[in-house]
């Protein structure tokens, strides 16, 4: 069975779980470190799933989140609470779908319309802690620098 998430993106991008992972005060590195999470973390175990992220306002280079399989909705003129609302209203397979928010309107919402909702402590697990021993390579590079340089290396390896 392949789910949908429909994400709340700053909910995530500014929950302490979240931040503890970024180094990164840009907001454009927090969102492309989102959606790297996103990736990288068990929601792809099954490859039909799908991912929207939701985020507030506008967005001049939405290009940028276009490579990674993630669908990303800047909300516009409305907030990404009433986006997520439209998002939910207008799928026809709400039975498979999984909102989340920090927002208690949204979670309710969503279960008024028999969606799974899931707070963000739910959706991003407690970090593993390192032993003192464990010997973890630490970067000063943003998101941004790491994108461009996977980018090359999947030029030169897999193309």
């Amino acid at each position: 069975m392949s789910l949908q998430y429909v994400i709340d993106g700053y909910n995530i991008i500014n929950h302490p779980r979240f931040t503890r992972r970024i180094t990164t005060p840009d907001i454009k590195d927090c969102r492309l470190a989102l959606i790297q999470f996103i990736i990288s973390d068990k929601i792809f175990r099954n490859p039909r799933n799908s991912v929207t992220v939701i985020f507030d306002g506008y967005c001049h280079d939405q290009r940028q989140y276009g490579d990674y399989g993630v669908k990303v909705i800047f909300s516009g003129d409305i907030s990404a609470d009433d986006k997520i609302r439209q998002v939910i209203e207008s799928s026809a397979n709400r039975k498979n779908m999984v909102a989340v928010s920090d927002d208690k309107e949204i979670r309710l919402f969503a279960r008024a319309f028999k969606v799974k909702a899931m707070a963000v402590d739910e959706f991003i697990p407690e970090p593993v802690k390192a032993n003192a021993d464990d010997s973890v390579a630490k970067t000063d590079l943003t998101y941004t620098q790491i994108e461009k340089i996977n980018k090359e290396l999947r030029k030169l390896w897999l193309e």
